[in-house]
Formats: C-alpha cells, sequence, structure tokens
C-alpha cells in the first residue's frame, strides 16, 4: 500500500501513514519516496535535521520560513502545528498528532506555522527533513503556553516539562506582532459531519473560525476526513481524531439519515446512528470533553396523535430503531 496522507486543521498541513516490512530480523521502511508519496511532499529537501531528547521534554514553538516533514524514529512525542499565518483561513488555530516509533505516522509542518512537540519517552528521536537549510535570523521562536494558542500540551498531572532556557524566554505571538494584543483565541468546537445540511447549520451558528468541521468521503476546504462506520469498528479512530482537534466540545451531526437505505442496509444505520457516536462519546469523556448529539426523532409509532414525553418508543423502521439505540 502507498503511504496515505490526509490533511490535518491547520491548512497546509498533513499526517502521513506508511508502511512496514519486517521479519525475524527486525523491520524496513522507507521515510519518503518521491515515487510513492503525496504529490504535496514532493519538495526539494535541502537538509536533513536529528534531534534526541529525555522524558517530559518540551520543544517549541519554532517558526521557519520552510516545511518540515517529522517522522519519530525513537520513543513517542505529541507533535503540535501552530498557525502563524494571518492570511491564512486557520490562523490562530492549532493541532496535535501522537508520533510513536511504532505507529508510522509522520506530519507535515507548513512554512511559517509554529511547530513543537512534548516527550513521553526517554532518547525520544525525531527526523526532519527540511525544505531550506537553518539559519538563526530566519528564524522565530514562540512561547509554546501563549494565550492565544492555548495549546493543550499533554504534560501530565505534577510534571514540569523540560525546556531550553530560549524556549522559556521565547516572547508570545502578540509580542512579535503588537497589533495582535487584542486579539481573542478561536473556539474550538468539532463538528462531526459539518459538510452535511445539520453539521453545516451549526458551524455557522458557532462560525467558522470557532469549528473545527469533518467530511466523511468528499474533501471540503479546511475540514478533515472522518467515517463514524469505521469508527463504529475502530474506536481508536475516535480517540485520534479527539487527540488532534482537541475540542471543548464535540457536536455529532452526521448519520445514515436515508431511510429508504438504511432498510437495505441495517448494520450499516446501525454504525452510524448508534455504535459510531457511541464510541465517539466515550473517547471524548476519557478526554473531558463534552458531547452533543444531534439527531432527527423518528421513534414514536404516532398512532395516538402527537406523542407526549410519557410515550414509549416505538419505531416502525430500521433507520428509528437505530436511532433509538443510538
Amino acid at each position: 500500500m502507498p503511504p496515505a496522507t490526509t490533511p490535518l486543521p491547520v491548512d497546509g498541513a498533513s499526517v502521513t501513514q506508511f508502511d512496514r516490512f519486517g521479519d525475524s530480523r527486525g523491520y524496513f521502511n522507507e521515510l519518503y519516496n518521491e515515487a510513492k508519496y503525496d504529490e504535496a511532499l514532493h519538495q526539494d529537501w535541502k537538509q536533513v535535521s536529528f534531534s534526541s531528547s529525555g522524558k517530559h521534554a518540551l520543544r517549541g514553538l519554532h517558526c521557519s520560513p520552510y516545511g518540515k516533514f517529522i517522522t519519530c524514529v525513537r520513543g513517542s512525542f505529541y507533535d503540535v502545528i501552530a498557525d502563524f499565518r494571518e492570511g491564512s483561513p486557520t490562523f490562530g488555530r492549532w493541532c496535535g498528532v501522537l508520533l510513536t516509533e511504532h505507529n508510522k505516522k509522520q506530519v507535515y509542518v507548513p512554512a511559517r506555522c509554529g511547530h513543537g512537540f512534548f516527550t513521553f519517552e526517554d532518547n525520544t528521536c525525531a527526523l526532519y527533513l527540511q525544505e531550506g537549510t537553518f539559519n538563526p535570523v530566519n528564524e522565530a521562536d514562540n512561547h509554546p503556553f501563549d494565550p492565544l494558542f492555548d495549546v493543550q500540551w499533554p504534560v501530565p498531572p505534577g510534571v514540569t516539562p523540560v525546556m531550553s532556557p530560549k524556549d522559556t524566554a521565547a516572547p508570545t505571538l502578540a509580542v512579535r506582532r503588537p497589533h495582535l494584543t487584542t486579539a481573542t483565541k478561536r473556539g474550538r468546537i468539532l463538528v462531526i459531519g459539518a459538510s452535511g445540511q445539520v453539521g453545516g447549520a451549526v458551524l455557522e451558528a458557532f462560525g467558522p473560525t470557532n469549528c473545527i468541521g469533518t467530511y466523511s468521503s468528499t474533501p471540503v476546504q479546511g475540514m478533515v476526513p472522518f467515517d463514524l462506520a469505521k469508527c463504529a469498528m475502530n474506536p481508536a479512530l475516535a480517540v485520534e481524531l479527539l487527540q488532534t482537534t482537541f475540542p471543548t466540545v464535540v457536536c455529532i451531526c452526521a448519520g445514515f439519515t436515508w431511510v429508504d437505505g438504511c432498510e437495505n442496509k441495517p448494520s450499516h444505520a446501525n454504525f452510524m446512528n448508534a455504535a459510531g457516536p457511541a464510541n465517539v462519546a466515550a473517547a471524548a469523556k476519557e478526554l473531558g470533553i463534552k458531547t452533543v448529539w444531534y439527531s432527527t426523532d423518528y421513534v414514536f409509532d404516532g398512532a395516538a396523535g402527537p406523542y407526549a414525553e410519557t410515550d414509549a418508543p416505538s419505531p416502525l423502521n430500521v433507520y428509528g430503531s437505530s436511532k433509538l439505540s443510538g
């Protein structure tokens, strides 16, 4: 399988999943191959860098005038991208991806975005492909706890992250750009199914700058892919989505609403309308995130006229029963 690259919530950023081949000796994998990797990653790489960090090290947020492609080759870290580009549609937004030596993921950081990571293990090593060569004059460090971004670094309770004096003393973006002094941080509302009618209305109500939307099949600019049906079979997909977006609230607006289709595909209806949302809610609860599930209500038979709260649910079809199960 060729490496699969999907967009992240920061415009131009992406995460790539690659294959690994192993036997009794160990394993082999390519970290980049122009003939196989996504066209967006076909860059003129000019420098290869390597870092080694101890446990609970925090590096960043570092801003370079060139893009970077990051791979964890040993240990594990939470990799963060923050959009410093004022002309970008996602300016002020950040996202994070867990990179480990085992999960076979790589992250692309666009030029002029902030980048940093927090390590979970000793001897954690990162490999960088860079579109440009390092020149201190062109680099701009930003404080990792800048309130304009409010990155939710996964620092365990009671732990003080290990930072360099340079990162500790780094200014916030508003210090570098005084016109941002009165700027407010973006909201972080995750709208699953934002490409649909209900999700689109929720996104409009809260304002696109305060929301991160998902689509299931047809790509939508500014949104990230997520499939509730696949999540029903693989709960880890919900965890990955929430760890990447780290919302304050997740609004589940997606579902299988084609009534006749539900009759023909009852298992898919239950995946989309019950099991998938349940897995998202469970993952959100573990992370302390509130879940709101939007659903039309077709679970009452209506034989006695308009239903009351005391009516017993009696769905007449698969659509209704899958919603009731949800």
